[in-house]
This record gives structure tokens, sequence and C-alpha cells, in this order.
């Protein structure tokens, strides 16, 4: 290696020791995250009930990166939830009970605090 090529090496090495914000982190904090898509399938009218509860998770989905729509279909034979990402259904709930654990549970807590506190990678 020449003289100048070492130069070269050592100024790069001194520029690496100078950035002190880690690449995963940096991804984390700028990234735009992939929406999620939840579905509520029914085929008449919405009660008050369901429309107060609808109405909660739409506040709470904001949050979790998921867009909630309503869809009438005169074949629904059950009202259900459907969730999609990527046009791809994921799950299928029953009812709103069930939704809880999508948009806020222990796991997804415990995983959020590990990568504010640094950790480079959670294993699922």
């Amino acid at each position: 290696m020449n003289i100048n090529g070492l130069k070269i090496s050592f100024l790069a090495a001194i520029i690496s020791m100078a950035c002190t914000t880690k690449v995963s982190e940096w991804v984390l904090l700028n990234a735009v995250s992939d929406k999620y898509l939840l579905v509520y399938y029914h085929n008449g009218n919405l009660s008050e009930k369901i429309t107060q509860q609808h109405n909660e998770l739409m506040n709470e989905a904001e949050k979790a990166n998921i867009l909630f729509r309503t869809v009438q279909k005169e074949d629904v034979k059950e009202p259900s939830y459907s969730l999609y990402y990527n046009n791809r259904m994921l799950a299928e709930y029953g009812s709103y009970d069930s939704l809880r654990t999508v948009i806020s549970s222990p796991l997804r807590e415990n995983i959020a605090e590990e990568l504010i506190e640094g950790q480079l990678c959670v294993m699922l």
C-alpha cells in the first residue's frame, strides 16, 4: 500500500470513530413504518356500542401503525375483524375484545423498551 492509501485509511478510521449514532438507531428513528390494515366486516347497521368501540380503536390504532376501516358486505354471516399487511390477511378476530393484544400487549411493550434501551436487535 502506498503512502496515500495509508493516509486515506487512517483518515477514514478517525472519521468513523467520530460517528456516535448507530446505523440501527438511525434507521429505527428515521424509517417510515409500514402500515397494517384492520378491517371490520359487517352486514348491517352498527350499534352505538360498536361505534364507540371503533372510535376508541381508531385512536389507539394510529399509535400502532394500523389503519382501521369498516366494510359492509351482504354475505357476512358474523361480524369479524381481519388484519392485513401488504394485501395479505395475517389474522382474523371474532370480537372486539380479542383485538386488545394487537395494539397493546406486554410483549410489544417489552420489545419497544429493549429497542429504546439500545438493543441492536430483538428476537421474536
